[in-house]
């Protein structure tokens, strides 16, 4: 999903927003390790960019993005065996937070 607005002239602004829920891609609770990606999550995301088509002291045009994500894991059990056969039982949990910049020149 996106939702764009312009603002006229040489500048164009563009804001984006994503939802979305990843499952698991595990159908067993036992497992060697655990990981980021074993366990399903929301996710929530937005975003800005600014797109300058003729900068003032540049030749090319110019963007710059930014960018935020949020995930939150659910909550799940696991039992981890190792190769000794003992087995152990964790719970995963928790979220991240992801933050990111980009500054481009369009050649």
């Amino acid at each position: 999903m996106a939702l764009r607005q312009f603002i006229g002239g040489p500048k164009r602004i563009s804001l984006y927003y994503s939802l979305g829920y990843d499952p698991s891609p595990l159908v067993s609770t036992y497992t060697p390790r655990v990981n980021f990606v074993d366990s399903g999550r929301f996710l929530v995301g937005v975003g800005a960019e600014i797109f300058y088509v003729n900068p003032t002291y540049l030749y090319k045009p110019l963007k710059f993005e930014i960018g935020y994500q949020f995930s939150r894991l659910n909550r799940r059990k696991f039992i981890i065996e190792d190769a000794d056969q003992n087995k152990a039982t964790t719970t995963i949990s928790g979220y991240t937070n992801t933050l990111s910049f980009m500054f481009s020149l369009n050649f």
